[in-house]
């Protein structure tokens, strides 16, 4: 069966505008993309949601997760600190046994502050910096056998671009 105009439009258009292919997209084309799927561009999407865009897509290594996990841990302790009037070192351990959320008892916030560095650093680990790491170890061990590297969809394009040569189908 031959290949039509609309076959090769739709092959190649995928290909231009990255919906099969996993490698390195230029910006524009991206936001080109989502605003045309109907999903907000990054010009459009609300402060709160470039604030968690820019928190994820910034959370690529293990280093950038432990470095965020420790800020995390050190921000609450020292808000403990100053709220609770304890030493760094009491804070500290309470940051730590409040983030894995083991909660000895042996600490807790009286003040106001207190609960709210609790209920942040509570909610914060446990439902955000891990479901992150975890995801980031398992992008170590799965691969897609189907990924296109870059100068694959490379060479694709120049076989269509050729194709549609020898068929005479301009664009």
């Amino acid at each position: 069966m031959p290949v039509g105009k609309n076959t090769l439009d739709r092959i190649s258009g995928g290909l231009k505008r990255g919906r099969w292919s996993r490698g390195p997209l230029e910006e524009s084309h991206s936001r080109h993309i989502q605003e045309e799927d109907g999903i907000p561009g990054p010009a459009t999407r609300g402060p709160a949601s470039r604030l968690i865009g820019h928190l994820v897509n910034s959370t690529d290594t293990f280093k950038e997760l432990v470095l965020l996990y420790v800020l995390c841990l050190i921000g609450a302790a020292g808000v403990f600190a100053l709220a609770e009037s304890k030493t760094f070192g009491d804070s500290l351990w309470w940051s730590v046994m409040t983030a894995m959320t083991v909660g000895y008892g042996d600490y807790f916030p009286v003040t106001v502050a207190g609960r709210l560095a609790a209920v942040a650093l509570m909610h914060l680990v446990p439902l955000f910096i891990i479901p992150l790491v975890i995801v980031r170890l398992l992008k170590t061990f799965i691969r897609d056998e189907n990924e296109f590297t870059n100068a694959e969809q490379e060479a694709i394009k120049a076989d269509l671009a050729a194709i549609k040569k020898a068929l005479n189908i301009d664009r």
